[in-house]
């Protein structure tokens, strides 16, 4: 009973020290804590720059990011808000969904990309399928890119306020 007790007593702290959000080695996405989901929003200054140059803008980047901006897109609000899906595929048959959204006003835009899901043809990310060491380095790759491929998409998202065209060029 004492070895238990003095046991617990040196393993109960360990938990004090662990980081709020890993997992595999992925450690700290920004987690909403409302929906407690991994949500990237900013608010992004662009000075000198009107709500609907910035809708512009947001559109045109769209269109080249996603082929047919019209697929992507689900509430279209003129010089107000664009809210979407989006998907991006990895050259290793990896998929990874996203919803999106966009809110402009004169000088600054805020973006919010969330709902992220992750899907493989053939393969899955789930734990009970790793059976062997092996396959414990393919999934930790795996979550490796997909925190990768996260961040690029939200700092694509921070970009469109600076690929404002303007006229004197």
């Amino acid at each position: 009973m004492k070895k238990f007790i003095i046991f617990l007593l040196l393993v109960l702290p360990l938990e004090v020290f662990a980081q709020k959000y890993e997992y595999r080695g992925i450690k700290n996405f920004p987690v909403n804590a409302e929906t407690g989901k991994v949500s990237y929003d900013s608010v992004v200054v662009a000075e000198g720059r009107t709500a609907e140059q910035l809708y512009n803008a947001a559109k045109e980047w769209l269109a080249r990011s996603y082929g047919d901006a019209k697929e992507a897109i689900q509430v279209d609000q003129p010089n107000e808000k664009i809210v979407g899906k989006g998907i991006l595929k990895d050259t290793d048959r990896t998929y990874l969904s996203y919803n999106f959204k966009m809110e402009f006003k004169a000088g600054r835009y805020r973006y919010e990309v969330t709902d992220f899901a992750y899907a493989s043809t053939g393969l899955t990310l789930e734990e009970d399928t790793k059976s062997t060491k092996g396959n414990y380095k393919f999934y930790d790759r795996g979550y490796a890119a997909l925190n990768r491929n996260i961040f690029q998409i939200a700092l694509a998202f921070t970009e469109i306020g600076k690929a404002v065209p303007t006229k004197d060029w």
